[in-house]
């Protein structure tokens, strides 16, 4: 007759849901999903269509929009990632697991408890929904008050689906316990799942789209309700099909095989492998076991060491040493297996296959008649696809193999083992090129297995293999080759991985200028010569019929040849200057002449009275000494603390700044992440037609001004909450709180160095539109456009924009909750103004409002004052921050 509510099961479950009460993330998601079913529902397309708002036919399409559009599953993803790693992060695993409680009582406790609370956060949306019932604008229609719809629904369209998530995510962060892993496929959601849409379901029957769609897009009336009647949609039911039915059984069942692996996979403590190889079944103590080998005196021992000096003979003799034995063999085994346990190999090989997927489907021979899988489409897309995005992968791999030996310090270790400078760094090398060489070839590969796949509008010949692997290693491999050398050299011999990633960043706009300024003006057999990519070499003429395309032959002439032959030698140089150069130790300074330990020398001399020590001694034992004739009174400098008033808190602040500028410098992502926004922000103005508005000035302004946008707000976010968060997570949080420092210093530090370094990028690409705008002859360069553009429009919008990241990080504490809510709030901001909802009263940035004939017409008070009224706003969330701002002062 025991109480059921007092299972462990339900102990755990209780526990989850007080744990989720006492957190910010859940009441946030509350409040972010109540927004969006108000803004759904007064600005949603129910309005200007005439739909009523609380139909069954608009209830279950907002509902499937919140489940899929809003971000719901990156937020599935923060609830459902870390319910088990908190505990063995915390270290109160071992006192859980010695409660009488069973593995399943734990996980399903564990999983239903934070699904609870999540599904308690989702229903906000809904439930917000059934109040503004209540709520009838003139210009809106609604009907009958109605219940049963609104739960009916959310329970079909958004529990279930997002049951087999919370699942999927629960079980990827319980087993790995890692929950950056989690939220790295929460973020890569969304492309997975559109390329799925395109590409895989929307060929298929409306009936197996329906199946297999987890978010059931495709039910209920046809084009989403557009192309209907008002009066069809408003007396539309939405009934249950079996195809919906099947589908949620599915979903079911996916979420039953996870937990179900869930269960058979966790372990409630970790055990070594070579334990468990290694003990006997019964009462296991779980000590260490040796890993050395230990000698014992006995009588077989003669014979072992004959028999193995017998092997050493042999193996001396006839060379016959396993390579995987070797110190080269050994080296190159431990980077692929290093390499096997890193993310960034499998993501490439993913982005490489999808890649080819995209080439095969919906390349240059769709509609051509050209056949995917003919010798020349093949030596003609390769090059193409080595071009794209591979060489800043090369670089990613090659940059640090032997900057992480001298960076963990196990440099020492590793070469006071028998390895040779030549074993070392070729095994590093090639070791890790096998591994780049491993993924890019996924490419071929997934072209090589879709030739079993019929695609209407894909012609493909007879099954082919030699043309994938040859052209492969020719036009790729080897290209990739020099630049992994290049790249390699630099980074060994420099020890630093932001020169190599800059390189890399710099490729293309250097490898362009190379094209269009050297290798344009020669003959094309130099072309093909000098070229390291071979891009002009075996191009896709798109004029010859598709007959003579798929029967050529590509056969590699003298050129190509030669160019691969100089690639190769060029590599070759590249690893033999590293040979040269590369030190295994860092080598000390100049030795002193005659010195031999090298012990330091007397800096300064010491100056003893001439007289005697009995003389000195004698005064000592006086009656009459005196300390002062030995140790004279000198007068210490009086000493005033200043812990108070404004010279002393500006100079706490620059001292603060000081510190999170040099965080800054050392912060690797900005070498890449700077470049590309530069790129991404004056491309329209740089390669497409530009058309003045009022002058070419102001038009390069005002593009540059909307295209930095995105990035701006992305490094506002993401920096601001590494800044906050960071001393929390190298536990130094306590040692900074405790000095003498008021909470507005250490915040307007963040904040600031936050601001220095998005008007750094706004500068920048200012610049280079000026820049941009003089090499494309569009004269006259005019400072006063970009000077009132970037001050008015740009400025305060930074201002906002550092002032929310900081108020969000203060007020939610979690640094994952607040990069989910940012980029919910980012992503419901832009949908409106996709939509034409660009007022500026919530439109902080001004996006797509700032026009340059505003600012300089009768118009621009009334602009100064709505860009002062968000400054104003930026200043009150500066007030909120410093008021909840957790560390807590004397005062």
């Amino acid at each position: 007759m025991r109480n059921p509510l007092h299972t462990p099961l339900v102990a755990v479950l209780q526990n989850e849901v007080l744990l989720n009460t006492k957190r910010v993330a859940p009441y946030a998601l509350m409040i972010v999903f109540s927004a969006t079913a108000l803004m759904g529902w007064c600005k949603g397309p129910a309005v200007a269509l005439g739909w009523a708002t609380n139909s069954d036919f608009y209830i279950a399409r907002s509902l499937k929009a919140f489940s899929f559009l809003l971000g719901l599953p990156v937020f599935t993803a923060v609830i459902m990632a870390d319910p088990v790693i908190r505990d063995f992060r915390l270290g109160i695993d071992p006192l859980i697991f010695s409660k009488p409680v069973n593995r399943a009582q734990y996980l399903f406790g564990k999983f239903f408890g934070n699904f609870f609370v999540l599904v308690c956060c989702m229903a906000a949306f809904p439930l917000t929904l059934l109040v503004l019932q209540a709520f009838r604008p003139s210009q809106m229609i609604v009907q009958p008050a109605q219940v049963i719809p609104y739960f009916k629904h959310f329970l079909f369209f958004v529990v279930i689906t997002h049951l087999a998530f919370a699942a999927i995510y629960f079980t990827v962060g319980t087993l790995t316990r890692n929950n950056k892993i989690v939220y790295l496929l929460a973020v890569c959601f969304y492309p997975i799942y559109v390329a799925t849409l395109v590409f895989l379901l929307r060929p298929l029957p409306i009936r197996w789209r329906n199946a297999l769609d987890p978010f059931l897009l495709n039910a209920g009336p046809s084009n989403n309700g557009f192309g209907n009647s008002a009066d069809y949609l408003n007396q539309y039911i939405i009934r249950y099909t079996p195809d919906m039915i099947g589908n949620r059984v599915v979903v079911l069942l996916a979420a039953g095989v996870c937990l179900s692996w869930l269960y058979f996979r966790f372990t409630t403590v970790e055990r070594s492998k070579t334990l468990e190889k290694t003990s006997t079944p019964g009462v296991s103590l779980g000590l260490a076991t040796a890993t050395d080998q230990v000698s014992y005196e006995s009588d077989t021992f003669p014979e072992t060491c004959r028999g193995h000096d017998e092997k050493t003979i042999i193996e001396k003799k006839f060379g016959m040493r396993s390579p995987t034995r070797m110190a080269f063999g050994a080296i190159f085994w431990n980077e692929v297996l290093l390499n096997s346990k890193r993310v960034a190999p499998y993501a490439m090989a993913l982005l490489c296959a999808g890649n080819a997927l995209l080439w095969w489907g919906w390349g240059p021979a769709t509609g051509r008649g050209w056949a995917v899988n003919s010798d020349f489409f093949i030596a003609g897309a390769l090059p193409v696809y080595s071009f794209m995005t591979l060489p800043l992968f090369t670089a990613v791999f090659m940059a640090d193999p032997v900057i992480r030996d001298f960076r963990t310090g196990i440099d020492p270790l590793i070469f006071s083992k028998p390895v040779s400078r030549a074993a070392y760094l070729l095994g590093k090398f090639f070791g890790n090129f096998f591994v780049l060489a491993c993924c890019q070839s996924a490419f071929v590969l997934t072209w090589f297995a879709l030739q079993a796949v019929d695609k209407p509008g894909v012609v493909t010949q007879g099954v082919r293999v030699v043309p994938y692997i040859k052209h492969f290693l020719v036009l790729v491999v080897i290209s990739h080759l020099v630049l992994a050398a290049f790249y390699f050299a630099v980074g060994a011999l420099t020890r630093n991985a932001k020169i190599v990633y800059g390189l890399g960043v710099s490729f293309y706009p250097l490898y362009i200028s190379y094209q269009i300024y050297l290798l344009k003006s020669l003959p094309s057999r130099w072309q093909i010569v000098l070229d390291p990519l071979v891009m002009n070499w075996g191009k896709i003429d798109r004029v010859r019929t598709a007959e003579v395309v798929n029967q050529l032959v590509i056969n590699y002439d003298s050129t190509l040849i030669a160019n691969r032959a100089m690639m190769i030698l060029f590599a070759a140089i590249c690893l033999t200057v590293v040979y040269a150069r590369f030190a295994m130790a860092e080598r000390p300074g100049k030795v002193e002449k005659l010195s031999v330990l090298n012990l330091s020398t007397a800096a300064e001399g010491v100056y003893y009275p001439e007289i005697s020590p009995a003389t000195r001694l004698d005064e000592f034992e006086g009656p009459d000494y005196e300390a002062s004739a030995l140790f004279p009174h000198v007068p210490l400098p009086e000493v005033t603390r200043v812990n108070e008033g404004i010279r002393a808190n500006v100079n706490k602040l620059i001292a603060a700044l000081g510190v999170e500028f040099r965080l800054l410098r050392a912060e690797r992502s900005l070498i890449v992440l700077l470049p590309l926004a530069l790129v991404l922000s004056i491309f329209d103005v740089a390669f497409f037609r530009v058309t003045p508005e009022v002058s070419y000035s102001a038009t390069y302004a005002t593009s540059t001004a909307n295209a930095m946008l995105l990035f701006l707000i992305g490094m506002s976010v993401f920096y601001t909450g590494e800044a906050m968060h960071r001393d929390r997570e190298l536990r130094i949080e306590p040692v900074l709180w405790s000095a003498p420092v008021s909470n507005s210093v250490l915040l307007m530090s963040k904040l600031v160095a936050t601001l220095a370094l998005t008007l750094s990028l706004a500068t920048l690409i200012g610049l280079t539109a000026i820049a941009t705008q003089f090499l494309r002859g569009h004269r006259p360069i005019e400072l006063q456009p970009y000077l009132l553009t970037y001050s008015l429009i740009v400025f305060p919008g930074l201002v906002f924009l550092a002032a929310m990241a900081l108020v969000l990080n203060v007020v939610l504490r979690e640094k994952y909750v607040t990069y989910a809510v940012s980029i919910g709030i980012g992503a419901a901001m832009f949908y409106l103004y996709s939509t034409g909802y660009l007022h500026w009263l919530y439109n902080p940035l001004f996006y797509h409002l700032g026009k340059y004939a505003d600012l300089v017409g009768m118009n621009r008070n009334i602009l100064l004052l709505q860009r002062s009224f968000w400054l104003a706003v930026a200043i009150m969330f500066l007030a909120v921050a410093q008021a909840c701002f957790p560390r807590k002062t004397s005062r």
